[in-house]
């Protein structure tokens, strides 16, 4: 409409190609294809709806308005070209392809282009038939562009023409160093391109997210223990209409370290595939695969962290704890076994050989000379008795005590050991196996 006020709204939010699919012909002569000619204007087009422009060029923009206010938002999956192959979505006499022809005139007057595919759609404006206005192909106070859209500009044929106008001037795309030289796009999202042509040649506009060809010139790799780095250039594709951000033409991004790839090397080592240096296995905490017994040997393992090495070691059995009966006999709480004593263990005049709770353990007892020895049947003994008692053995001929487990042996001379006490006090002579 020419002279009143309009809100337009074209396909659903978010809707998808599944879900719709709108096609409009738009035709604009001395108003605007959609929206208001001259009064306040709101247009949406959104989900998927494909727009087709009809080319007319007197007063007239494309989508939006040459007067009032205006908002235009275009989201989603939407579509936007000219109806024919070979014309352009122009428009002239004030006009422009998008928001709000020549702005130059009203300082209060605010019209605001919103762009933006979001994060699961891709706007795509002209990229069929590029679009064209004598007043910038896209015009406004407020232009903001977001993520996922396409957009192909044609200049109209003047040396001062204008792609995007922002205030009545060029608008420059990311930072520039002097904001008051032109109007500014607000934002420029992610996976967003905009082109424009001149002179039949397709240039693409730089911004702060798009901001260059990247080219790589040279590169270290990295080691197992040192990091490797790639050096890059850009290339940018910018004249006057596509004015460049501030940039840094070459740059050194870091690659890290690789870190060893080790292997195992089946000895004490591990080897790293990559520089063949050796290093010492890192084991985790100790695993029993298999308990120890009264009578049969366990297992435990641990494992390398790094290549997987598998350590294995024995676990020694565990020995009887036998407890007297007081019938001649004696049982293992442990594990159930009984068996008669050994006839000769700990005699009323005789040391006694005890586990760690003080209980009896079967030993022999031998003399040669005047050496005795006692041999304990366990790897885990301990050899005791009183010093009244090693008197008694003194006078029957000993003079050294020798003690032997599995593995361990000791000795000691009785006039030592009776020169420490007297009376009769205890002795204890402990041996202890593998833990």
């Amino acid at each position: 409409g020419k002279d009143t006020e309009a809100e337009v709204t074209i396909g659903t939010a978010g809707a998808t190609a599944e879900q719709e699919d709108v096609h409009v012909t738009a035709t604009g002569l001395y108003g605007s294809a959609i929206g208001s000619g001259i009064k306040d204007t709101k247009v949406t087009i959104q989900g998927h709806s494909t727009i087709r422009m009809e080319s007319k060029r007197k007063n007239s923009t494309a989508i939006g308005s040459n007067y009032g206010n205006v908002e235009v938002n275009i989201k989603d999956n939407v579509t936007i070209d000219a109806k024919d192959e070979g014309t352009s979505i122009r428009y002239e006499g004030g006009g422009s392809g998008i928001g709000g022809g020549d702005i130059r005139g009203d300082s209060n007057r605010k019209v605001v282009v919103n762009i933006d595919g979001g994060t699961n759609g891709k706007v795509k404006i002209g990229d069929y038939i590029e679009i064209v206005g004598e007043y910038g192909a896209i015009s406004g106070t407020e232009v903001n562009i977001g993520d996922n859209v396409l957009l192909k500009m044609k200049p109209w044929g003047s040396p001062d023409d204008k792609y995007i106008n922002v205030n009545g001037a060029e608008a420059a795309v990311g930072t520039r160093n002097n904001p008051a030289a032109g109007g500014l796009v607000n934002t420029i999202g992610d996976n967003t391109e905009l082109w424009y042509y001149k002179r039949g040649v397709q240039h693409k506009i730089v911004h702060g997210k798009n901001v260059c060809t990247k080219n790589e010139i040279n590169r270290q790799e990295p080691t197992c223990t040192e990091e490797g780095w790639v050096k890059y250039g850009c290339t940018y594709e910018s004249d006057r209409h596509a004015t460049a951000p501030e940039h840094i033409d070459e740059w050194t991004e870091t690659i890290p370290a690789l870190g060893h790839d080790w292997k195992d090397n089946g000895d004490a080592n591990h080897i790293c595939d990559r520089d063949h240096v050796t290093a010492a296995h890192t084991y985790g905490e100790w695993t029993t695969v298999k308990e120890a017994t009264c009578t049969a040997a366990g297992q435990k393992q641990h494992t390398c962290t790094e290549c997987g090495h598998v350590e294995t070691e024995v676990i020694p059995a565990t020995g009887h704890h036998w407890v007297d009966k007081g019938d001649g006999t004696h049982t293992c709480p442990d594990c159930g076994a009984t068996e008669g004593q050994p006839f000769n263990t700990n005699s009323a005049l005789e040391l006694r050989v005890v586990d760690a709770e003080g209980m009896d353990q079967p030993f022999t007892v031998s003399q040669n000379g005047t050496l005795r020895t006692y041999t304990g049947a366990y790897d885990t003994a301990t050899l005791t008795g009183d010093l009244d008692t090693l008197r008694y053995l003194q006078d029957h001929g000993a003079q050294t005590i020798q003690f032997v487990t599995n593995g361990q042996t000791s000795s000691f001379d009785i006039n030592d050991l009776l020169a420490q006490g007297s009376g009769s006090e205890v002795f204890y002579l402990t041996h202890r196996g593998a833990e």
